[in-house]
Parts: structure tokens; sequence; C-alpha cells
């Protein structure tokens, strides 16, 4: 189970040194790159605008906001086995006030990506209706005609996490973070390898 309450992303410029479905799996990195005198902090994705939900970060800041400074700390991770660290700007997520604020008709197209069979990978065109109260929603993935019923279960401050009644594309929790007429959209999967992400947009 997740806290119910996660810390937000304070805007500015950061420096992304790996993104990771567990907790445990993003501390062990910020102990090896501490080990190499690289400092570097877990957050939770959750927190910041820009990323997707339930996922968790390692940041740095490019401390002296220069130019240099930056560059320096990503040379160091890139030689340091972070080839894919970068530079991007962060602002925090907006605070939600439950379910209720994913109540709505939302239509999209989700990603799915599966390293251990990419012939599965590829685009899921979905239709998501959430019930007014946000505690139930009926998740229609338009390709193959699967329907899975998702039921609220879990919340931080900025995302709720929906339970599935039926798996379509992989079992766990569904992580939705909406911000006006946008949804952003996270499925990890337990004990896999396939991450389905995606925003949808709010249906007129």
């Amino acid at each position: 189970m997740r806290e119910g309450s996660v810390d937000s992303i304070e805007a500015g410029r950061y420096v992304e040194a790996g993104s990771f479905r567990t907790v445990d799996g993003a501390m062990t990195e910020q102990q090896r790159l501490g080990a190499q005198g690289i400092a570097v902090e877990v957050a939770s994705s959750d927190g910041a605008e820009e990323l997707y939900p339930d996922f968790q970060i390692l940041l740095a800041v490019p401390y002296g906001s220069t130019t240099d400074s930056e560059k320096s700390l990503l040379k160091r991770l890139h030689a340091n086995g972070v080839p894919s660290a970068f530079a991007r700007e962060l602002s925090p997520a907006l605070e939600i006030e439950g379910p209720a604020a994913a109540a709505g008709t939302w239509i999209g197209e989700l990603e799915r990506t599966l390293c251990e069979r990419p012939g599965l990978s590829g685009p899921l065109n979905v239709a998501l209706s959430v019930e007014p109260d946000g505690n139930t929603a009926s998740l229609d993935f338009q390709d193959d005609g699967c329907r899975t019923t998702l039921l609220a279960a879990e919340a931080t401050d900025f995302t709720v996490g929906y339970e599935q009644q039926g798996a379509c594309v992989g079992g766990g929790t569904w992580w939705l973070r909406p911000s006006g007429d946008e949804l952003m959209v996270t499925l990890l999967p337990p004990d896999t390898d396939i991450i389905v992400l995606g925003t949808l947009h709010r249906s007129p």
C-alpha cells in the first residue's frame, strides 16, 4: 500500500538520474551513485506535473543553477552508468480532493511497452468513464473490445489508484492524475516488464 500523502516537487530545473518501479530499486541506485560521490534524492513522480504517476525517480538539482554545473553533473552521471540522465524543468502537480477529481469521460491513446515481447508493444485506444463520485470506473480497450471495471482503492494528494476487476493488458493498479482536461494514466503490472502509460483527454 502507498502512503496517502506525497510531497509535491518544487518548481525548478533538475537532473533526472533514473526512473524505477519500486522504492527499493530507486534506493539501491541512490546508494550506488552516492558511493561515487553523486548525491541524488528519491522522489515520487506523483508530485510532478510533467511526470507520469507511480514511478520512483532519482533527482538532483544542478547546484549553482549554471550551465557549467549542470553539464558537470550530467557528465559524471553518464560516466557512472547512467547514460540516460538528462536535465529538465519540473513543476508541482495540482492537488486533488479525492477520487471525484477524476470524474468524467476520457478518451485517447495509451502506449504499452514490453521489453521481453516487443511484438506486443504499441498504442492502445481507450475510453475511460469515471462515475461522478469517482469510486467506480469503466475502462474500454476499443481495438480488441476488452472492458474492465475499476474500483477506487488508494489515493495520494495528487493521484487516485484503481484496482481492476479484470485484466485486459496486465494486472495491478491503474494510477490516474487529473489536471484540468487532461488525465495522466499509468499501469505497472507486478512481476512483469510491462509498462502502460499515456495522457487521456476529457471528452466533450
